[in-house]
């Protein structure tokens, strides 16, 4: 089985009864044939293309940035001194 990272677009009724379209990316699944048979739940959603490109784009610059860690039984983040990735 073969998986990789796919745009999915989907289109649904809303609550008060109009058409929305919601783009997510997604890890899609294949058969031995290579149709699609599977898919995880989304990684990033928008309400269009450009939204989850920049998204990504934000994803990609946190690469940039000083690691944070989080305090295992705490509601604090700080920042990674020894190990940064940059």
């Amino acid at each position: 089985m073969s998986w990789n990272y796919r745009v999915v677009k989907k289109q649904y009724t809303n609550i008060f009864g109009e058409i929305e379209t919601e783009y997510s990316i997604r890890e899609v699944f294949y058969d031995k044939v290579g149709n699609a048979n599977g898919w995880a739940d989304p990684i990033i959603i928008g309400s269009s293309l450009e939204e989850i490109q920049n998204v990504m784009i934000s994803m990609i610059e946190c690469f940039n940035k000083q690691t944070l860690n989080e305090l295992e039984g705490s509601n604090y983040l700080i920042e990674d001194k020894v190990f940064n990735i940059t």
